[in-house]
C-alpha cells in the first residue's frame, strides 16, 4: 500500500509546478530562463500555430514560442511580448533555433519529448 497522500484541490492549486530551466546563450553574453508553459498558454500557442493553411507552418512559430517561454528565472515574468516577434526574427537563426528546441522539448512539443515522457 502506497504512503503517498491523496491531494486536495488546495494542494494542487498551491503547487509550484512551472519549471524554469536556465540556458546559457553565449552569443548574447549570458543566460536566460526557459519555462514550461501553463496548460492555458500551451493551448493558446497551439491555437495560434494552427492558423496556417493546411500543413503550412506559421512564419513566426519559433519567435512566438520564445515569447511564451523565455522568462526572468526569479519571478517567471516574460522577457518578451508579442510586439517583440519582428525584432526576435532578426536575431541569429542558430540562436533562436537552439532556444526554440529547448522550449519545445521541455514543453513536450517534440516527438522526442513525447517518447521520453512515455518511458518515464
Amino acid at each position: 500500500m502506497s504512503k503517498t497522500k491523496f491531494l486536495t484541490k488546495e494542494d494542487i492549486f498551491g503547487a509550484n509546478d512551472i519549471q524554469v530551466d536556465e540556458m546559457v546563450v553565449p552569443e548574447w553574453g549570458g543566460k536566460i530562463g526557459v519555462k514550461v508553459m501553463s496548460a492555458r498558454e500551451r493551448q493558446e500557442f497551439q491555437a495560434k500555430m494552427g492558423k496556417g493553411k493546411g500543413d503550412e507552418v506559421p512564419i513566426d512559430l519559433m519567435e512566438t514560442l520564445l515569447v511564451m517561454t523565455v522568462v526572468n528565472p526569479g519571478d517567471k515574468s516574460p522577457l518578451f511580448t508579442l510586439k517583440d516577434i519582428k525584432t526576435l526574427s532578426e536575431k541569429s537563426s542558430q540562436v533562436i533555433g537552439r532556444i526554440f528546441e529547448k522550449a519545445a522539448y521541455i514543453n513536450g512539443l517534440t516527438a522526442g519529448a513525447t517518447e521520453d515522457i512515455k518511458k518515464n
